[in-house]
């Protein structure tokens, strides 16, 4: 299974969301766009569910996640952790604000963040919204 997507992968890719196409479109375009990647919501699932998101440590990172991190940053490196849901934001709808956004996550806090964002697609501020 492939866990993620670098941004020339996201645009156009309905399983993206409308954030990473956007962003994904700004960064074709040379727009100033810091280094991102996407992890696909299933394999957020799968590296949560398979993980012990207590422990913190990239050392339980799949090893392709790991590569994504050291090719957009090292050693010290924050990192901001945020969704791009496929009906966060459309033409009939936007849920600006409704999904958790993590910042300045370090590498030994992602896993927890991960986890933060995934849940807050089911929280009920946006069952509520729905």
């Amino acid at each position: 299974m492939k866990l993620s997507a670098q941004p020339h992968e996201c645009i156009g890719n309905p399983r993206a969301g409308g954030k990473a196409a956007q962003l994904a479109r700004l960064s074709s375009l040379g727009a100033p766009v810091p280094d991102w990647f996407l992890i696909w919501p299933n394999a957020a699932e799968f590296i949560i569910g398979s993980q012990n998101s207590s422990e913190g440590s990239t050392h339980h990172l799949p090893d392709e996640i790991r590569q994504q991190l050291a090719r957009i940053g090292g050693p010290g490196q924050s990192f901001a952790v945020r969704s791009s849901a496929g009906d966060e934001d459309g033409a009939t709808n936007s849920f600006a604000g409704q999904y958790a956004s993590c910042l300045e996550v370090s590498t030994h806090e992602l896993l927890p963040a991960i986890a933060r964002v995934l849940a807050s697609a089911h929280s009920q501020r946006v069952e509520t919204y729905r």
